[in-house]
């Protein structure tokens, strides 16, 4: 997929073994982009994001082999635990 300003990125489904690198993303987040989420980005963070692998469109995006979280279908997650949108 091409942003709008020409990066590609590889979407794909979020899974299990994204985890690692997901909660690492989070932790170099910058004070000023984590002011605009919904902290704290941790283990429990993605136990709830997992448990509700069902009811959204788990959706990761790649880019220079870093990983990000895109914005579920639902906006559950977002009320209660937060999400990156890019």
């Amino acid at each position: 997929m091409k942003l709008k300003d020409y990066r590609e990125v590889t979407l794909c489904f979020l899974s299990l073994d994204d985890k690692k690198d997901l909660l690492t993303m989070f932790s170099t987040m910058s004070e000023e982009a984590l002011r605009w989420g919904l902290p704290p980005y941790n283990e429990e963070w993605f136990q709830r994001l997992e448990s509700r692998f069902e009811n959204i469109i788990p959706l990761i995006a790649i880019y220079e082999e870093r990983k990000s979280v895109l914005q579920p279908s639902t906006n559950t997650l977002m009320r209660e635990g937060g999400v990156l949108v890019i």
